[in-house]
């Protein structure tokens, strides 16, 4: 049994192949007893955060500063983050409104969301 799965080199090439690797985050998240899949590449790692809370690490040493999230799904209601460098507060996000891009980490070693629909979570990494 597997704790997660990765996929190496999700953000090279066609864009329409990247969504189609954002699209496959969905499908793998409907899946009975299904496990977090990550997206990644020499830059960026992102995955699915669904809705509710979640408490992310970022003390590995392997963090870039940038991170951002994106409602895919559909608008969210209300997002509340804490540990960034512009934390969002009961904040509705959607395409048309405001997406969380550009955002960076702070010098906290936890990262919260609180979102009421599915996000995805992109940020930076060093992998060298």
């Amino acid at each position: 049994m597997f704790d997660c799965v990765f996929a190496i080199g999700a953000f090279g090439g066609r864009l329409d192949h990247q969504f189609a690797n954002f699209e496959s985050l969905f499908t793998a998240s409907q899946f009975e007893n299904s496990i977090p899949v990550y997206l990644i590449s020499s830059e960026t790692i992102a995955c699915l955060l669904q809705k509710g809370f979640h408490i992310l690490q970022v003390n590995s040493g392997m963090e870039g500063k940038y991170c951002g999230l994106v409602p895919l799904s559909g608008r969210c209601e209300s997002v509340t983050t804490t540990g960034l460098k512009w934390n969002l507060d009961h904040q509705a996000m959607g395409f048309g409104e405001l997406i969380s891009t550009s955002n960076s980490l702070t010098d906290e070693q936890t990262v919260t969301i609180d979102t009421d629909n599915a996000l995805l979570w992109t940020m930076g990494v060093k992998l060298s």
